[in-house]
């Protein structure tokens, strides 16, 4: 019989669910069951991607964003992800009486785990970063005890001098780990260009909206040939607004894929996942982090001083002015699906080491 997976996913946007991609196809090529289990949009993308795969739908964090700050938004909310990690646990519990896996893998759901089975958690941010210290001591203090719950932590980067997280992605105490490298749901394909800029929206309201528009006024006064992804997957808009403006309310992975490629430059948000999107497509980008979200602001900095991406803030966001910056900007490309591949390999060898 094949070895059993329980694959948890947080439905926090969609990028959880995109980086969950691949893993998801790794394990199934290495002959492995995967059995998903998520909630909202990210449980919509994944049965998309996998119809033939069994998926169920678990409790979901059900964080608000009233404040710009995401880490104000946390602990405004924090009874409720509390809530959810212990309502989580208890159906982990019963998923597991009644599936027997193998093992548990968690991308960033911190209930999402069974002291009888061995727990995996993927999540690139080991460490939280916050410029105010006692934010930052207090959400590590947290981070660490919940890390600490699982029998190992994969983390979708590369070490040292080739890490697209930097500090983000470092471990500061000592639980077993793997560094599984670059984990994106795309591939590259040389398409002719069919648009000079391609526009990735994503993230809470209101911000998604009010950088919609700041986009919108300053591209009707160019000439480039823009496509606009909004990010809206409950909407089914498809419109050339002018000439040289399409926009469309979403695409799902094999059009996004497709459309990527056919971009010249890519402005979107500075949120990892997109990060690793944008190095597996090796496409040039201008990373526009949502305000108040301080991994996403961290990124952004970090891969600018990298002399990777070019970085705005969408408060003095200038179209034209980051257009031609970005020409000073390459991009980065690393591709390295052998690390991925050893740790998956690591838990078939594990399979009969570790004790119910």
């Amino acid at each position: 019989m094949k070895p059993k997976v329980l694959y948890g996913v947080l439905n926090w946007g969609l990028g959880h669910a995109s980086r969950s991609i691949p893993v998801i196809k790794a394990l199934i090529n290495k002959n492995f069951d995967v059995i998903i289990a998520s909630d909202g949009e990210a449980l919509k993308m994944l049965r998309s991607e996998f119809p033939l795969i069994k998926s169920v739908k678990i409790t979901g964090y059900d964080v608000k964003y009233p404040f710009k700050s995401i880490m104000l938004n946390l602990f405004r909310f924090s009874f409720n992800i509390i809530k959810a990690i212990y309502l989580e646990n208890k159906e982990v519990k019963k998923l597991t009486d009644k599936e027997k896996p193998e093992f548990i893998i968690s991308d960033n759901r911190y209930g999402f785990r069974n002291k009888k089975v061995k727990s995996i958690l993927i999540t690139h941010q080991t460490t939280i970063h916050h410029k105010n210290s006692f934010l930052s001591l207090s959400a590590n203090i947290l981070n660490t005890y919940l890390l600490k719950r699982f029998n190992k932590i994969w983390i979708p980067d590369m070490e040292n001098e080739q890490s697209l997280a930097g500090k983000l992605s470092k471990l500061q105490f000592k639980i077993p780990y793997n560094y599984i490298g670059i984990q994106s749901r795309f591939e590259k394909k040389e398409n002719a260009p069919k648009y000079d800029i391609g526009i990735i929206l994503s993230g809470p309201e209101p911000q998604r909206t009010i950088f919609e528009k700041i986009l919108k006024q300053q591209i009707l006064k160019t000439d480039f040939k823009v496509i606009l992804i909004q990010g809206l997957v409950n909407e089914n808009l498809d419109l050339q607004l002018t000439p040289t403006l399409r926009i469309k309310s979403h695409a799902y992975s094999s059009e996004l894929n497709q459309i990527i490629n056919q971009c010249d430059l890519i402005i979107a948000r500075s949120g990892y996942s997109t990060v690793m999107d944008l190095v597996k497509l090796s496409k040039k980008a201008i990373f526009v982090p949502t305000p108040g979200q301080t991994e996403q602001e961290y990124l952004a900095e970090y891969l600018k001083n990298k002399k990777y991406y070019a970085y705005q803030t969408q408060k003095d966001f200038d179209f034209e002015k980051a257009v031609l910056e970005s020409d000073k900007y390459p991009g980065k490309i690393i591709t390295n699906q052998t690390l991925l591949d050893n740790a998956i390999s690591e838990l078939s060898e594990s399979m009969h080491q570790f004790k119910k």
